[in-house]
């Protein structure tokens, strides 16, 4: 019972394994893999039978031929063999045989160079003949130069075929054979000339368009350039030596050079005549060029298309008209020129330039030698130089009458129509400068506008400071007291003005200059002219503030009373307002409104300074609490009158440093340590002497007391030091 299952599991694994379910199918699979795979070898294994049955089949042709032509040269060498011994006889006389042809050949040659000799005069009467036409005509066409061309050209040829094949003769023999061509050498030498001389026309022909001439003259040239060819690769076959002798043959006639040398000579020729007529006016012949543009407009569409292309005959007129040009303006250059000349040389070469680009379409930098090449820089140097020395002349004559009017002022200065002061200076400066800047201009160069701006400038600075000098000497004049024509407040005024109309004309100048040059002449254009222009504005500030030092040197003996008796039984500050207003109404009508404001601003300010010294006059004397009333009234009608020109936020800023100094006079003595503090807090730079004089001059205070208050103060800010600046600061002692 046990065994049985172990029996059935073992043969049904028996009968599983006898017969699995997917064997077939496996089978299939694989046995169509194998024929595949077997299909594939079988085509490779016959692909390269075939080939190497292939290859065997060559091989066999190749010998197969090998062995044909083996046999084809065995034949012939055997057939030479048998005739080599065949004509054993014959050899026997073949140096004989030579020979006579030899002497048969030189018959022949001899037969016809006879006939040839018998012709040669009829030949040379046919060309002598042909030469005389053309001569009595008066005229040649190029079919009458190509025919005497042709006739001349073969007799040299014939000619030098003799002679190349005499040269084993007697020299007797040479000498005669000379003699007898003597005469084709006449001819040939006439041709020559004649030839040279419708060369020397070929402009003519060209503005005629005698094409059919042009065409002629560049054939022959052709023919003799070939002839030169042929004659030197002879000699280089024949001759040893490396240089050919006229003893044994034709030289090289270099006709092809020669033809450039006579067109040289042609250009040349041109520039003489046009050189002649304007002998005595150099700069008008530069206005009488346009023969250049025509010639080489007639060579490039008459001449060129005529002429074979390697002779590049438009760059040769071109470089050759340019040079016999550059030679003249190099003559020009070497003149002494004055600066309209200088600058008109200098624009004429741009335009030829430009119109050798727009009308032929050559490009500069093809054109050698520049035109200038050397003098360029000198030529600009020189222009500027002279450019220069005119305007400081005309700048110099300008301050002189300037400076004689401003010091004598005989008469009131001028006034425009909306009443402003001015001098007149600002519209002659700039007419000069104008005058420059509109004739560098015309010179079409950007670098050369930039730098006569830069020289206008440089004048302009140079007046500035000559200006400057002549206010801060009057001003001088004026404050030492000596005696002196009235009227300077109003000079001051109309040359303050003056600078700030120069300032409108150098806007001007950078405008219109800036827009003629290129970015990189453009900047340095408005730099040279920012310069001049803060220049102006500079003099015209200095200049107010002259005006203003003339104004508080006016009132100067009122500030000196201030704080002191005086001050306490007068309205001072009264008189110092009303003086204030009289001259700021004449300045507000004559004066620019810029000018004003500057002014106006270094008016309150001077005014300012000056009142905070008042406290500290020699004999003020600090009354308290009359004192404190007495600054507050002053300093509230001063306050009404500049807010006429500030807002209140300006103004207070103006007056906090009075109010500071004011909190510190009238400060109780106990406080003024602490008073003191405060000030030093907002202006670092106030001076203790400050604290010193208000206790010494405060009526209030003790000797004791100020003593102990200035060593409470001191011990505090004595070693206390600052770099800030205010008002302060600037307190004299």
């Amino acid at each position: 019972m046990t065994d049985a299952p172990v029996e059935a599991a073992v043969a049904r694994l028996k009968e599983v394994l006898r017969h699995p379910d997917d064997l077939e199918v496996k089978v299939n699979i694989l046995r169509r893999r194998l024929m595949q795979e077997k299909a594939t070898i079988d085509a490779q294994l016959k692909n390269g039978a075939q080939a190497h049955f292939d290859g065997i089949q060559r091989g066999l042709e190749l010998l197969r031929g090998a062995n044909e032509r083996s046999e084809t040269l065995r034949r012939r060498l055997r057939a030479a063999s048998e005739l080599r011994f065949g004509t054993r006889e014959l050899s026997e006389h073949y140096v004989a045989i030579t020979q006579i042809s030899r002497v048969h050949e030189n018959m022949s040659k001899t037969r016809r160079l006879v006939d040839q000799f018998r012709e040669l005069e009829d030949k040379l009467q046919e060309a002598t003949g042909l030469f005389e036409d053309i001569q009595r005509s008066g005229q040649a066409t190029g079919r009458d130069l190509l025919r005497l061309h042709y006739r001349v050209s073969h007799l040299e040829m014939f000619r030098d075929s003799v002679m190349r094949d005499s040269q084993s003769v007697t020299r007797d023999t040479l000498r005669a054979l000379q003699r007898t061509f003597e005469r084709l050498e006449e001819i040939a030498e006439n041709f020559a000339q004649f030839y040279w001389g419708i060369v020397g026309n070929l402009l003519d022909y060209a503005g005629n368009e005698d094409g059919e001439m042009i065409v002629a003259i560049a054939k022959v040239v052709e023919a003799e350039e070939a002839a030169d060819e042929k004659a030197l690769e002879t000699w280089k076959n024949e001759q040893p030596e490396p240089d050919p002798d006229p003893a044994n043959g034709p030289l090289p006639k270099a006709w092809r050079e020669q033809l450039f040398v006579a067109l040289r000579t042609l250009v040349a020729d041109q520039f003489q005549r046009w050189q002649e007529r304007f002998a005595e006016e150099p700069f008008t012949a530069l206005d009488e060029t346009e023969f250049m543009l025509d010639d080489l407009s007639l060579v490039f569409d008459i001449v060129v298309p005529r002429f074979p292309k390697k002779y590049k005959i438009f760059p040769f007129f071109t470089l050759e008209y340019h040079q016999q040009l550059a030679r003249h303006i190099a003559r020009i250059a070497a003149m002494d020129l004055d600066a309209g000349q200088i600058l008109r040389l200098l624009r004429w070469t741009r335009e030829y330039y430009t119109s050798m680009k727009k009308q032929l379409g050559i490009a500069e930098k093809v054109l050698q030698p520049k035109l200038l090449e050397g003098h360029e820089e000198t030529l600009i140097k020189d222009y500027l130089r002279l450019v220069r020395a005119k305007l400081d002349e005309w700048m110099a004559n300008l301050v002189k009458v300037g400076s004689q009017d401003f010091s004598e002022r005989a008469r009131p200065p001028e006034q425009d129509v909306d009443g402003t002061y001015g001098v007149g200076a600002a519209v002659i400066i700039f007419q000069m400068i104008n005058e420059q800047v509109e004739v560098a201009t015309e010179s079409n160069r950007g670098n050369i506008l930039a730098d006569v701006v830069v020289e206008c400038a440089g004048a302009m600075r140079t007046t500035q400071a000559a200006w400057k000098k002549l206010i801060d000497t009057e001003l001088k004049r004026h404050v030492s007291g000596k005696e002196m024509p009235g009227g300077l407040v109003e000079y001051m005024v109309a040359l303050s003005n003056e600078q700030l109309r120069c300032v409108d004309f150098c806007d001007t100048i950078t405008d219109r200059s800036s827009e003629m040059v290129n970015a990189k002449y453009a900047e340095r254009i408005q730099n040279a002219t920012e310069e001049a222009r803060n220049g102006f504005l500079d003099i015209g500030r200095h200049g107010c503030s002259c005006i203003v030092d003339i104004v508080l040197h006016d009132m100067k003996p009122i500030f000196a009373e201030l704080f002191c008796a005086q001050w306490y039984d007068e309205d001072l500050c009264d008189v110092l307002v009303v003086t204030l207003r009289d001259y700021c109404e004449d300045f507000r009508t004559t004066m620019k409104e810029y000018l004003f404001g500057v002014l106006v601003d270094n008016l309150l300010d001077r005014f300012l300074l000056a009142y905070l010294s008042g406290p500290f006059n020699k004999e003020a004397a600090l009354h308290m609490p009359d004192m404190d009333d007495r600054m507050q009234d002053d300093l509230g009608k001063v306050y009404d009158f500049f807010s006429d020109y500030f807002s209140a936020e300006q103004l207070g800023d103006a007056f906090a440093p009075v109010d500071a100094l004011r909190q510190l006079i009238t400060a109780p003595p106990e406080e003024m340590p602490d008073e003191f503090s405060r000030l030093r807090e907002a202006y670092p730079d106030a001076p203790i002497w400050l604290a010193d004089k208000t206790t010494s001059k405060r009526a209030d205070i003790e000797k004791a007391q100020a003593k102990e208050i200035m060593e409470v103060i001191k011990k505090t800010h004595g070693k206390q030091k600052t770099d800030v600046v205010t008002v302060f600061g600037q307190l004299k002692k």
